[in-house]
């Protein structure tokens, strides 16, 4: 069904590695759909660490920036926060490079929802951190604050969970980091954790330096994003038990055993009770059918009891649709009778 075009919605990507290009890629892939469903799209900023922050009042082809880095029309911010206010955008995409405390995704975040912004982020640390603030932002200036992606790449655990209004989960299990599931397997196969890690950085997931994948904190950020979704706590980071690959004892070394940095909360007690640490997964456990980079979640609770999805072998793709789903979904939620399309990838 046609339906009539609204302006299109301005967009400001701030962020443009892997992720961002593939985003764009999407954007240009999927622009005859959205038209279609009167969601158009119009990116009129983008901010890398090699340009600078730059923006376009009539904004620029998504084709054309997944290609490229336009810098003949565009104008250059003296700093984020002025590029906000520059390129005036209706919806901010964070997708800058990770940090331990979040910065400066959480400034830019909080900025951005003060100026009557939407947010889409795919980055964990400034909500592991601080998304009790930033929610409550999100909230009382009316904004949309999106993270499908920050966990799982593509799957929209919280479409699903909101879709069971009656579920009631008092536990979850996750596998929620690739790199640390193939250096693993390198380990209980015999080989070394450099090998582990030289072979998830051929696979193109592991960073140039992977040590928050290995020592559990990007499991950990992404466990307190999970409770809070799924049993509906923040759980301060400091206080998620964490151990990391380098932890793992020599009977989970012995050759065949499969053995995953598992992510687990638990509300015992009234409380909370989280931890990140290798545990050994056999066949009959539900994580146990995952292989080198697989991630999936278990939720655990009563009616339904147990519920699992994940993904086998996400991919830098997998990570943009998640966020492009978010960004097609603040926009739809402004025209009556549209419903957000999950992109097919």
């Amino acid at each position: 069904m046609l339906r009539p075009m609204v302006h299109p919605w301005r967009v400001a990507v701030a962020g443009v590695g892997n992720v961002g290009k593939a985003l764009l890629a999407l954007v240009a892939e999927r622009g005859e759909e959205l038209s279609r469903l009167g969601l158009g799209l119009r990116v009129v900023g983008l901010a890398t660490r090699r340009h600078g922050p730059r923006w376009a009042e009539n904004g620029w082809e998504a084709g054309a920036l997944a290609a490229a880095f336009p810098d003949d029309t565009s104008s250059r911010s003296t700093s984020l926060e002025a590029w906000l206010d520059d390129c005036h955008p209706q919806i901010l995409v964070d997708l800058l490079p990770q940090s331990d405390d979040g910065e400066p995704s959480r400034t830019l975040i909080a900025q951005a929802l003060l100026r009557g912004i939407h947010v889409v982020t795919a980055n964990k640390a400034p909500l592991a951190l601080a998304g009790a603030e930033l929610t409550e932002l999100a909230r009382v200036h009316d904004r949309s604050l999106l993270h499908t992606a920050t966990v799982l790449d593509a799957v929209p655990l919280r479409a699903m969970l909101q879709a069971m209004p009656l579920a009631r989960f008092h536990g979850l299990r996750a596998v929620v980091n690739s790199t640390s599931g193939v250096v693993l397997d390198a380990l209980t196969s015999g080989r070394t954790l450099q090998e582990g890690v030289a072979e998830a950085q051929r696979m193109g997931i592991a960073e140039a330096d992977p040590q928050r994948d290995l020592d559990g904190r990007d499991a950990a950020m992404k466990l307190v994003l999970l409770t809070r979704l799924v049993l509906g706590e923040w759980v301060p980071l400091g206080e998620v038990a964490r151990q990391g690959v380098a932890d793992l004892t020599a009977e989970q070394r012995r050759h065949g055993a499969r053995v995953r940095l598992v992510a687990e909360a638990w509300l015992r007690d009234g409380r909370v009770v989280a931890s990140v640490a290798p545990r050994e997964v056999g066949p009959e456990d539900p994580l146990g059918f995952l292989r080198g980079p697989g991630e999936a979640v278990e939720l655990v609770g009563d009616a339904p009891g147990r519920l699992l999805t994940g993904m086998p072998a996400p991919t830098v793709r997998d990570t943009a649709a998640g966020v492009l789903h978010d960004v097609v979904e603040v926009a739809a939620r402004g025209i009556p009778g549209v419903s957000a399309p999950r992109p097919r990838v």
